[in-house]
């Protein structure tokens, strides 16, 4: 009796757990799909997306260099905000930066000496404005994604910001993410849905609908890799699905997948991905991972991680770990900072960004 009982709570538990995987992805398309409550789902901020809490004055890290040298900066005194991307005008000398911060929009005309709050003419982005994403897709024109009064707006730019002309509107919600190609423009949601917007019909639909935020889209080798605010990973070869889950080792017991905080491709194509256990290391686009055992921290805490070129990058209790040759051996560097940053920002010519 107690062994038929015992196999029978196992049964039980098992179907909960793949019940529960399953619910994190949309298998079936759109219809009767949509996340319960959608159209007023995002919190007062459309941070929301986005964990811990912001940095205080306005505080971050740059180096011209690629870290041979870092330097502190503020932004804005008095002003704790989150960046949550930067873009670079490489025409002008010295470079514009523009970031995106849950402040608006900030920028620098002298390649992040001095810092100015950007307001538009029309007063498209206040200070009061959260700008989510910039993408810059020609020598002066960029994609904006700003969340302000309740709507979340995608505007485009061909005169460096002097002008914004409204593609897109999400009453009540906020595009996380957008990867334009030739033909489409590709939007990610605050309610799950993935838009897709036509250059040539000037048209919009939505063509798939996930259960979760949709943080970030990444396109590698003619297939599409998502990752979604609830932390799981998955793939497909169109945003149409269908789709299938990445599965990284740990999670726990009652999870397939350990939950995926940070994903990035080195230009070999490997992947690598952050999870509460460490770094993990895939050469096959996901199939398997091996953990990244050899980084030397003071404590398991990573705060920030990021690839760039076939470098990676980690920060853990204010140091600096980099590794070229896929995890095996690392550079530390001390950075001298009480500053806790969480993201990286490459800008080229050694320029890099640690933010909040």
């Amino acid at each position: 009796m107690d062994d038929t009982l015992t196999f029978s709570l196992l049964i039980i538990i098992a179907f909960i757990g793949v019940f529960w995987g399953i619910s994190l992805l949309n298998p079936t398309g759109i219809a009767g799909l949509l996340p319960s409550g959608s159209g007023g789902t995002l919190l007062a901020s459309a941070a929301s997306a986005f964990t811990g809490a912001p940095a205080e004055n306005g505080t971050f890290l740059i180096s011209y260099d690629t870290f041979a040298n870092v330097h502190s900066a503020t932004i804005q005194s008095n002003t704790p905000l989150h960046v949550f991307d930067v873009a670079t005008q490489t025409t002008t000398q010295p470079r514009t930066l523009y970031l995106a911060t849950d402040h608006g929009m900030v920028l620098s005309f002298d390649s992040g000496l001095t810092w100015h709050q950007f307001t538009s003419s029309n007063n498209e982005i206040t200070s009061d404005a959260s700008v989510l994403r910039i993408v810059q897709t020609g020598s002066t024109t960029y994609l904006i994604s700003v969340f302000q009064n309740g709507e979340g707006v995608m505007y485009q730019t061909t005169d460096n910001f002097f002008t914004l002309t409204p593609l897109l509107n999400f009453k009540h919600e906020a595009a996380y993410d957008m990867v334009p190609t030739a033909s489409y423009l590709y939007v990610g949601l605050s309610n799950g849905q993935v838009i897709q917007y036509s250059w040539k019909m000037h048209t919009s639909e939505v063509v798939y609908v996930f259960k979760s935020p949709v943080a970030r889209m990444v396109s590698h080798n003619n297939e599409w890799y998502i990752l979604l605010k609830s932390g799981v990973l998955i793939t497909g070869e169109s945003l149409a699905g269908p789709f299938s889950q990445v599965i990284v080792p740990g999670g726990g017991l009652f999870a397939s997948s350990a939950s995926v905080i940070h994903m990035a491709f080195d230009t070999n194509g490997v992947l690598y991905v952050q999870t509460s256990e460490g770094i993990w290391r895939s050469d096959d686009a996901g199939k398997t991972f091996v953990v990244l055992k050899h980084i030397p921290l003071l404590s398991s805490t990573i705060n920030a991680f990021e690839v760039h070129g076939t470098t990676v990058y980690v920060f853990s209790d204010g140091r600096l770990f980099m590794s070229t040759d896929g995890g095996t051996s690392w550079k530390t560097q001390d950075t001298a900072t009480s500053f806790t940053p969480t993201r990286f920002f490459f800008e080229g010519d050694g320029l890099v960004l640690l933010t909040y």
